[in-house]
C-alpha cells in the first residue's frame, strides 16, 4: 500500500469505529480515541507495516488537531504555581478592579477549567468556561452539562461536557463556596 493509501484506509476505518462505537458523540470529538486508536490496531493486524502506520497517524493527528497528554511537556507543580501567580499579579496590574476574579480549578487536569466568582451576566446559573484545544466553552453545571457558548456546537463540545459531568459535584461546591451571597444557588 502507498501512504496515501494506508492513510484513506486509516481514516476510514477510524470514522466506521467511532461511528460504531458512538452514535451520540460528535464524531470529531470522538475519532481518535474510538475511531483511530482502534483502527491503527486493526491496520497493524493487517499486516500494514508498523512504521508506515505510525507515519500516518502522525499525518492524521496533525490534520485533526488531535493533542494527547503524552505530547505535552509536564512542568513542576512549583513552576506551574510560579507562573500562574505572576501571570495572575500582571492581569490583575493591567485591567484594574473591575477585573471579575477567576478561580482556575487545578484538581481537574484534563482540560483547562475556569470559574469565575462574582460574573453578573450568569447571576445564580452555575456554569465554568473549559478549554479544549485552545477553544473556550462555556458549559452549564445542570445535571445534564450543556453548551452555553453563543456559537453552538464546536470542535471539543462532547469533551467539554465529559469532563464537567464528570466533576459536577466538585464544582458545584467550588461555585456555592465562591459565590456572593446574592448568587446563592436556592434549594
Amino acid at each position: 500500500m502507498t501512504d496515501a493509501e494506508v492513510l484513506n484506509r486509516l481514516i476510514k476505518v477510524a470514522t466506521q469505529c467511532a461511528a460504531e462505537r458512538s452514535s451520540h458523540a460528535q464524531i470529531l470529538d470522538r475519532l481518535w480515541d474510538d475511531g483511530f486508536l482502534p483502527a491503527r490496531q486493526v491496520l497493524l493486524e493487517e499486516g500494514v507495516p508498523s512504521e508506515q502506520v505510525h507515519a500516518q497517524m502522525a499525518k492524521a493527528k496533525e490534520i485533526f488537531g488531535v493533542v494527547e497528554p503524552a505530547d505535552l511537556t509536564p512542568l513542576p507543580l512549583d513552576l506551574q504555581t510560579k507562573l500562574t501567580t505572576e501571570l495572575e499579579a500582571e492581569i490583575h496590574k493591567e485591567s484594574g478592579p473591575e477585573l471579575l476574579a477567576e478561580r482556575h480549578i487545578r484538581e481537574i487536569t484534563e482540560y483547562k477549567v475556569e470559574m469565575w466568582s462574582n460574573e453578573s451576566k450568569h447571576a445564580g446559573r452555575p456554569h465554568v468556561t473549559v478549554t479544549v484545544r485552545g477553544v473556550q466553552i462555556s458549559v452549564s453545571l445542570d445535571e445534564e452539562p450543556k453548551n452555553l457558548t453563543p456559537k453552538g456546537t464546536i470542535v471539543g463540545e462532547a469533551s467539554a461536557l465529559r469532563v464537567v459531568k464528570k466533576n459536577r459535584e466538585r464544582l458545584l461546591q467550588i461555585w456555592e463556596e465562591t459565590r456572593p451571597d446574592t448568587q446563592k444557588l436556592s434549594d
